[in-house]
């Protein structure tokens, strides 16, 4: 009978459906109330959107959209109710409820466990579907436990933030079938996949099949479809449209610098920068961003995650980045911080972030 295990209880969805459940936890008490609440047919649900670059919002998503987002991934990746799913992202937010819907639409088994960095820490039976974000498949790849999880699952997808290209570049080892997620709360999680190991490995995101894609004047992603109401979302996302479905994402218009009058993207001059510092044997995770430069407006800015970081080091990074990009994408400073200051659902908050350098 397919339903729910949590902190050590099981519930199937009909019992859930007909009577008033209790744990000794808030957070799965939530999880429960929600449950219930759609398994009753409520028709809108209020979710709150990440704020990885402003101020978190509260939107409201009818039944029917939530409901045909699950069919979409179920379809996308051959989900069966046989499946066991792995719910370990927030249920607060779009990634983790998603994942709730998609479990009780399909009538799947889902183990519920709170939000943490490493999953296989927890004692779980093989788990064959698991969405999460790239800080949570970092730890699972920094462990044998971490490793022999993903490698019994059928269907790992990842979102929230962009992979670390390391990270990216190990999946192959692995024969389970892992995706790159593009999406955002206004489109009821992800609207899109990227497959990122075997042979089937992909450049470009696909879109489902049920969705009208477009770029706005500033080169932006616009997406339509019965998911969006067929209203026009427009995104702040910066992608290559290479066919009616597929694209290439380049980054967040919002975190375009402007240097000296030269645009740059963040997303663009990565790759250099990864292979750069991990040649100089920094492991670190790094961000680009733009500063305010009386000089030249933004000054391009590279943040590594790291506690210690030489002067010399420093220097080394530029001097190699100085063969590898153009003069005005060079950093015009390397900066480091402990812990990068993260939203709930793990985006790196940039707007902290800047705050936290500018003191």
């Amino acid at each position: 009978m397919s339903g729910l295990h949590f902190g050590g209880q099981y519930i199937s969805y009909e019992e859930l459906a007909h009577s008033n459940p209790s744990s000794s936890n808030l957070y799965f008490d939530s999880i429960l109330g929600y449950c219930k609440a759609y398994l009753l047919g409520k028709q809108v649900f209020p979710v709150k959107t990440s704020g990885s670059t402003g101020k978190p919002k509260t939107i409201l998503l009818n039944r029917e959209q939530l409901k045909l987002s699950a069919q979409m991934t179920i379809n996308a990746l051959s989900l069966t109710k046989e499946y066991k799913g792995l719910v370990c992202l927030s249920t607060d937010h779009i990634g983790g409820k998603m994942m709730l819907i998609r479990g009780m639409e399909l009538g799947m088994e889902l183990y519920i466990i709170e939000p943490t960095a490493d999953v296989s820490s927890h004692h779980l039976p093989p788990i064959d579907f698991v969405a999460m974000v790239p800080l949570q498949l970092k730890a699972l790849l920094m462990s044998d436990s971490g490793r022999n999880f993903l490698s019994q699952c059928k269907a790992v997808i990842i979102g929230g933030s962009p992979i670390d290209p390391l990270d990216e570049s190990q999946l192959e080892q692995f024969q389970s079938p892992i995706y790159q997620t593009f999406g955002m709360t206004e489109t009821v999680s992800h609207i899109a996949l990227r497959r990122l190991n075997g042979p089937q490995k992909e450049l470009y995101f696909r879109a489902f099949k049920e969705l009208h894609l477009s770029l706005d004047e500033r080169g932006c992603l616009v997406i339509c479809g019965a998911i969006t109401n067929n209203v026009p979302v427009s995104t702040n996302d910066l992608v290559e449209l290479v066919q009616r479905r597929k694209f290439k994402w380049l980054g967040r218009i919002d975190q375009v610098i402007n240097s000296g009058g030269y645009k740059i993207h963040p997303q663009n001059i990565s790759p250099s920068i990864f292979q750069v510092i991990r040649s100089i044997g920094i492991q670190a995770n790094f961000i680009t961003i733009g500063l305010p430069d009386s000089k030249w407006g933004q000054k391009v800015t590279l943040v590594l995650e790291t506690e210690d970081l030489k002067e010399v080091t420093k220097q080394k990074i530029l001097i190699k980045l100085k063969a590898k990009l153009h003069p005005y994408e060079v950093p015009k400073s390397v900066e480091k911080l402990q812990m990068l200051p993260r939203t709930p659902t793990g985006k790196v908050d940039i707007g902290k972030l800047s705050r936290l350098l500018l003191r």
